[in-house]
């Protein structure tokens, strides 16, 4: 059996024909399994982000408790002598609790029933203030731990009891808005969101894996 030229086009033509439709397959095949990962990579990180920030949320309820611990109590001071070195303690924990907590909580107020408010915040510089005055109206105090909007602010309340009566509110501000973009910061610098994938195009395009509106994060919470 003789090959003729005719023949052996066919032939290499065939060959050709053959390897680019099983190349097709195969890059078809590998473009698939890298979605199946892209998309598995997608899920994982997004199960472990929520983690993350369910467990920076319960850190942070559970400071904050810990700092209403350190309230001083009038009788308790008052058997002890040690009034002035418990307000100095509580102001300490407080400052802690705020530097701990950076940017989610913007200021930390104690509001009594008489008017009276103690602002304690960080400057520009990174020097704790105090600023005490006296409020215009009454301030409805909270009797239960609870998360609140007041004019467009949300508040984290903690209530203060001495004798067993409510005296005060511990209040956080949150700055929801400026703790998402701070922990979503690599998002924005390709660290751990987005992925780079190879598209059948023949080209190298990074897609984001997952998209987040801070407005309806705030909502959520």
């Amino acid at each position: 059996m003789t090959f003729t030229f005719k023949n052996t086009r066919l032939f290499v033509g065939g060959g050709v024909i053959i390897m680019l439709i099983g190349n097709i397959f195969l890059f078809l095949y590998i473009f698939s399994k890298q979605k199946d990962y892209q998309t598995l990579l997608m899920i994982e990180q997004a199960e472990s982000y929520t983690s993350h920030l369910e467990q920076e949320g319960l850190a942070f309820v559970n400071d904050f408790n810990q700092v209403a611990y350190f309230y001083p109590n009038q009788r308790q001071s008052e058997k002890s002598g040690a009034t002035d070195g418990g307000v100095a303690i509580f102001l300490e924990k407080i400052k802690f609790f705020y530097t701990k907590h950076q940017p989610l909580v913007g200021n930390v107020y104690v509001i009594d029933t008489a008017m009276h408010v103690v602002n304690i915040y960080c400057d520009p510089s990174g020097n704790f203030l105090i600023d005490s005055y006296e409020s215009k109206q009454v301030n409805p105090l909270e009797n239960k731990e609870k998360l609140v909007e007041r004019n467009g602010e949300y508040l984290y309340v903690v209530p203060l009891f001495k004798e067993g009566k409510l005296a005060a509110n511990l209040v956080a501000s949150l700055n929801l808005k400026a703790f998402f973009k701070f922990r979503l910061e690599p998002v924005y610098v390709g660290q751990s969101i987005f992925q780079s994938i190879y598209t059948p195009t023949g080209t190298w395009q990074t897609i984001p894996l997952i998209k987040v509106s801070f407005q309806k994060e705030q909502q959520k919470i």
